[in-house]
């Protein structure tokens, strides 16, 4: 998970925890408690119990904790990881775009009328080095 820190699984009656996210003891306890809240909630009232509801509140607050939504653990959040260049076969200007153009057809350069052509991917620094599933 990017993004969140753990996850309750209803069905499972189990927790998801974050390998990113989940850096120390304390996060780890933040975050089982918080994920253990929703399945006291889900446990005790059923569907009405599931998500940041107030059965979840309750929960939260007999586990001594205060009913907060959102950790405030820092989070790298909607960074693109990897970045396009198209060039324009007519005058050679270079395009960046954060996804490729749909295929089956072609895409023409407003200011001269070229095709313009995939060229690459661009990796950012932060991600050179490891690896990208």
């Amino acid at each position: 998970m990017r993004v969140s820190a753990g996850m309750a699984y209803y069905r499972e009656w189990a927790i998801g925890l974050s390998t990113r996210l989940i850096t120390s003891e304390e996060r780890l306890e933040l975050t089982l408690k918080h994920e253990y809240a929703h399945l006291m909630a889900v446990a005790r009232h059923g569907r009405k119990g599931a998500g940041h509801s107030l059965p979840w509140q309750q929960a939260m607050l007999e586990l001594g904790l205060d009913p907060k939504v959102r950790h405030d653990f820092p989070v790298e959040r909607n960074q693109p990881r990897t970045a396009v260049m198209y060039q324009c076969d007519r005058c050679g200007e270079e395009f960046q775009r954060s996804r490729k153009f749909p295929r089956g057809r072609q895409y023409r350069h407003v200011g001269c009328g070229g095709v313009v052509k995939f060229t690459g991917r661009i990796v950012p620094e932060r991600e050179r080095g490891r690896d990208v599933a």
